[in-house]
């Protein structure tokens, strides 16, 4: 009977313990892969694109997440833009760097034609990919040397197409033949861009300064000697922007611009900024609609790839200089570049070329790029509905704004207007868990009201809620502001204490020119 009754126990004791282990395995099953998936994730994902893997000395990467059923393609193609950002972000720092003193005008110049040509596109890029809970991770990757090596080389095939295009153009001029030299002369603009375009981003890859500048020297002879020769034929500039319009539009058509493509026309930007004017909208409005009348005069049948248009100015003597590039929009390929010079005496009275606050703008913009926290810790991204570099709004038209996070943080948002004025958009905006590394709309949208002029958005992302900043109303132009009652340092220079206090920031800023709403022709 014991024996009886000590089996019996024995098996019911079995049986539970054999239910435990069976808990205890489907458990082990569950959890284990969890940690090992844990473990296994890449610092990339973790540290958000950073990467032991890939150091900054040696690689460029960008990083993007995304969901849904395009995930894979969308995350790819943000991780690119991630990275070509960074690249045009070291293009524009060594820009404004430049003046005329150290080379003369045409070091000058030369800066300003590449600042239209640096919609950077790269095609040569590694993917890093991960895939975790319904999310991919991407990390696009570009090895420093690999890059400027193959940018160097575009750089010289396109001197070389130049070298051809200027001999031919002289045996044109010699045989007195007015017309196809000018079509010659100008056509030779477009491999001018292109190497400029090329020599930029190889030389934003990497990590050391200009060496060999003879490229650089040889490419400003040309340009030089191109402007010589087209104003000998022309003789005179434009007498009206709608004049030097019609010759830009003119130049890009008989580069074989097709007309059945449709054309994107931005504002031109001044000089080596990403900044703007009245004038700078108005020479985009012309210029649009020159192309759009030469389209109509030569109608063409079938597809044709969409082509974006830039165009900046610039002060030369007694002259504005417009110069323009045409460029596919996905692939970026440069298709075209014209330039056309106007009298500074033929500008509409009150048109101004500088906004009042442009050297005070360039000055704060270079305050904070210089001293722009950037943080491994916590990124953030802020641009509005029309991106983040050159962007133009007028009276009455709507602004949106975006934003990026790499974790969940609180946003203060401040829009600072051309006077100085610091007004809160945001005191603290949340991003919770469910939208890091995504695009967030914040959700009001705002209207251009006065005053005008280079104003704007500084963004300040805190790991902890921020204090609310003290305030007063103000009259400003004839409207009603809230406007931060402490200096700029309890609004942008938060650094130190930052620093002291272990805790995590991160900054970004956008610039935006806002100008009075433009009479209607």
């Amino acid at each position: 009977m014991m024996c009886g009754c000590c089996d019996r126990r024995w098996r019911v004791l079995g049986e539970r313990d054999w239910r435990g282990l069976m808990i205890g395995l489907l458990l082990s099953f569950c959890l284990l892969p969890a940690a090992g998936l844990a473990e296994a994730k890449p610092d990339w994902v973790k540290r958000s694109g950073v990467s032991d893997q890939y150091p900054r000395s040696d690689y460029v990467t960008g990083f993007a997440m995304a969901t849904g059923d395009n995930a894979l393609e969308e995350a790819k193609q943000a991780a690119a833009a991630d990275l070509a950002r960074l690249i045009s972000v070291r293009i524009e720092s060594e820009l404004s760097d430049v003046s005329q003193e150290e080379d003369g005008e045409y070091s000058y110049r030369v800066a300003a034609v590449t600042r239209s040509t640096t919609d950077v596109k790269l095609s040569n890029l590694h993917y890093e990919i991960e895939r975790k809970w319904g999310r991919i991770y991407a990390l696009a990757v570009v090895e420093r040397r690999a890059g400027a090596r193959h940018r160097r080389a575009e750089r010289d095939r396109a001197m070389s197409e130049l070298r051809a295009c200027l001999a031919a153009a002289e045996l044109e001029a010699q045989a007195e033949r007015k017309a196809s030299a000018l079509a010659m002369y100008e056509s030779c603009r477009r491999p001018i861009a292109e190497a400029l375009q090329h020599d930029a981003v190889a030389n934003a890859l990497l990590v050391e300064k200009r060496g060999d500048t003879s490229t650089l020297q040889e490419i400003t002879g040309a340009s030089r000697r191109l402007d010589a020769e087209i104003e000998a034929i022309l003789r005179r500039p434009a007498r009206s922007l709608a004049e030097a319009a019609d010759a830009l539009a003119a130049q890009i058509a008989r580069q074989g611009v097709s007309n059945r493509s449709r054309l994107s026309v931005s504002h031109f930007n001044y000089g080596t900024t990403n900044l703007s004017s009245r004038f700078g909208r108005r020479a985009g409005l012309e210029l649009e609609r020159a192309l759009a009348r030469a389209a109509a005069a030569e109608p063409g049948e079938g597809p044709s790839p969409d082509l974006a248009v830039r165009g900046v100015y610039f002060e030369s003597g007694e002259h504005l200089r417009l110069s323009v590039t045409v460029s596919e929009v996905v692939s970026g390929r440069l298709m075209g570049s014209a330039e056309s010079a106007l009298a500074l005496s033929a500008l509409p009275s009150g048109l101004e070329i500088k906004p009042v606050n442009f050297e005070t703008a360039l000055r704060d913009q270079r305050i904070l790029a210089e001293g722009g926290l950037i943080s491994g810790d916590l990124r953030l991204e802020v641009w509005t509905d029309r991106g983040r570099g050159g962007v133009l709004y007028s009276e009455h038209e709507e602004l949106k704004l975006y934003m990026r996070v790499n974790q969940t943080a609180w946003i203060r948002l401040i829009y600072v207007l051309q006077n100085g004025a610091k007004v809160p958009i945001d005191h603290g905006y949340y991003i919770d868990a469910t939208k890091v590394n995504q695009m967030v709309e914040y959700p009001d949208s705002f209207e251009v009201v006065p005053p005008f002029g280079i104003e704007m958005i500084h963004a300040t992302a805190f790991t902890e809620r921020p204090p609310r900043l003290r305030t007063d109303m103000r009259e400003i132009a004839g409207v009603h502001y809230e406007v931060v009652s402490d200096g700029l340092g309890s609004v942008i220079r938060t650094r130190g204490l930052a620093r002291k206090q272990k805790k995590a920031l991160a900054e970004d800023f956008v610039t935006v020119t806002t100008t009075p709403q433009e009479p209607t022709p």
